[in-house]
């Protein structure tokens, strides 16, 4: 669970994306080491999966898509998993 203002970082982050030609066509990413990131919303759970593959980072959502993302987001992500 993050606070506030870590939550609205996630979501620029996120935002920040940039969408890729790849598809997701499957409930986890084709690569082996991977972070989870769950939203609760009134509406659904969104999943998504960072990773990194070819020295690029990526932010997968299953079934929706695949976007580019930086080494900035990498390290938040992992700053998030260090608590």
């Amino acid at each position: 669970m993050v606070d506030t203002a870590c939550f609205a970082d996630l979501l620029q982050h996120i935002s920040s994306t940039e969408p890729t030609r790849k598809w997701s066509v499957q409930d986890y990413p084709a690569v082996k080491d991977y972070y989870i990131i769950e939203v609760n919303t009134l509406d659904r759970m969104h999943r998504y999966f960072v990773y990194v593959e070819n020295s690029q980072v990526y932010l997968e959502s299953p079934y929706e898509g695949v976007y580019k993302s930086n080494h900035q987001f990498l390290k938040f992500i992992q700053t998030l998993f260090q608590e």
